[in-house]
């Protein structure tokens, strides 16, 4: 896992320290870190239970998941590039555009724990020497911008595939997915034919042997040195789904 270090979100301003006595059996609200309104996306909740260095998850949209802890970040498992870190207010804050709020007595930072009671505070903050320098530069966490790829926002959209690093983007396959059914969906494409697709995590997987990963401008990279984008976007919230389920497409600032 790679974590660009600039400025963005400041990890030091955490509210309490981040580690699984404050997340086991912790249920939670997530929703698009750019909604001010707040609006719930998925409802989550964490396991009670702390297994090899790793603590299960699920949630109602995004499905089970386990992360590990590497430093003051909660990683995932399936997907390196999807963390959290604690802010300023006791929410967690992911990489990938979302937020997440704990419920129960106290969220997360809360002095009473199931599992920990009586949990530390941090210390009180060192006076600062006024002859020290203030420009001393602070870890920061890099927020990328992407929607969670699901089957569902798959679902009948059309696109093209061009070789990935092409400037100009030239089409070297155009296709259109049909409807998700029985955790799979089939793609048609002009070269590539019909190709059967499974996600696994926040991967997709095509009966070919190749596997895709949303990146930050809303395009599926593949394994087999392509990018597919879509057309209006996959990521827009302009795009019309014929289903309710294309609020899942959400977007971040």
């Amino acid at each position: 896992m790679i974590i660009t270090e600039e400025p963005g979100f400041e990890v030091s301003k955490a509210k309490c320290p981040l580690t699984f006595n404050n997340l086991r059996g912790k249920k939670g609200n997530t929703w698009s870190t750019s909604d001010t309104l707040r609006n719930t996306f998925e409802k989550i909740v964490f396991s009670k239970k702390v297994k090899n260095g790793k603590i299960g998850f699920r949630g109602t949209i995004s499905g089970p998941h386990y992360f590990y802890m590497q430093g003051e970040y909660l990683v995932n498992g399936h997907n390196p590039t999807i963390f959290a870190v604690m802010d300023a207010e006791g929410n967690l804050r992911w990489s990938n555009g979302f937020s997440t709020e704990l419920l129960g007595r106290g969220g997360m930072c809360s002095t009473w724990d199931k599992y920990n009671r009586k949990q530390p505070q941090p210390d009180s903050p060192t006076p600062t020497d006024p002859n020290s320098s203030t420009d001393t530069p602070k870890k920061v966490l890099v927020v990328r911008p992407r929607c969670i790829l699901t089957l569902e926002i798959l679902e009948r959209r059309k696109g093209r595939s061009f070789k990935t690093g092409d400037p100009y983007k030239t089409p070297i396959d155009k296709f259109q997915f049909g409807v998700s059914i029985t955790g799979k969906i089939n793609r048609f494409g002009t070269t590539t034919k019909r190709v059967n697709f499974y996600m696994n995590g926040e991967t997709i997987y095509g009966s070919n042997s190749v596997r895709g990963n949303l990146n930050e401008n809303g395009e599926i990279k593949w394994s087999n040195g392509r990018t597919s984008e879509f057309d209006g976007g996959l990521c827009s919230s302009d795009f019309k789904q014929t289903k309710p389920l294309a609020r899942m497409c959400q977007l971040r600032l």
